[in-house]
């Protein structure tokens, strides 16, 4: 989670120069959205193989960092539906 932070701190950095040498502005929105996207792209850069979107940066950002995203983000929720259907629970309400 120390790609976040970093990806935290450059967001700032240059958000703080682009105010203050461009006359830019910025709010709290853009500069969540700046580190979810840089953040994403370097954690794409150190794990070319792993296929987690953008969204599924953003959403379920742990799920992307564990094992499982070796086989893709979309494939672990797949295979945890198959698993608990025939079981009849319901994977979403945290019943099993």
């Amino acid at each position: 989670m120390i790609l976040v932070w970093h990806a935290v701190v450059w967001t700032i950095w240059t958000s703080r120069n682009e105010i203050i040498f461009a006359g830019g502005s910025s709010t709290i929105d853009t500069i969540v959205d700046k580190v979810k996207l840089s953040s994403w792209k370097w954690f794409l850069g150190r794990n070319t193989d792993s296929p987690c979107s953008l969204y599924e940066w953003e959403v379920q950002t742990r799920l992307c960092w564990s094992s499982k995203a070796r086989w893709g983000c979309g494939a672990w929720l797949f295979q945890v539906l198959v698993e608990c259907y025939p079981l009849g629970c319901s994977p979403l309400a945290g019943s099993s």
